[in-house]
């Protein structure tokens, strides 16, 4: 038990890692998204119940990137960032109250992942 809460807390944690800066500094995050208002409710309407309701609020841009491993090999993605905050109705008509994402601009793909708690497997580059 103790080697499985060891074996977490390591995964974890390298995750939570940020990149070097001289990495963060010489990477290819692509063209800055434009009308990325437009583009997340696109998204968000494919999956929402009641997309006509949502509420979508969206921040400005960021370097933004996707640690490698878990499936990516060792590449690490960039791109650009934004937090996007929703509240939608759900199937009985009430809101479901705000949900925060982070999603990712990469090419020509959009990436969003819930934030849970302080956890998201997207970074900001912070450069």
């Amino acid at each position: 038990m103790k080697q499985m809460i060891l074996l977490s807390t390591l995964i974890l944690s390298g995750c939570a890692s940020t990149l070097p800066a001289t990495e963060l500094t010489y990477a290819n995050y692509g063209v800055r998204p434009m009308n990325t208002g437009r583009q997340i409710q696109e998204k968000f309407s494919k999956t929402l119940k009641d997309p006509v309701s949502a509420k979508i609020r969206v921040t400005e841009t960021y370097k933004a990137y996707i640690r490698g491993g878990f499936g990516l090999g060792d590449e690490n993605i960039f791109g650009w960032g934004i937090d996007v905050k929703v509240n939608a109705k759900n199937s009985f008509g009430g809101y479901t109250g705000e949900k925060t994402y982070r999603c990712l601009f990469h090419e020509d793909k959009i990436s969003c992942d819930e934030i849970v708690g302080d956890f998201s497997p997207i970074h900001a580059a912070n450069n």
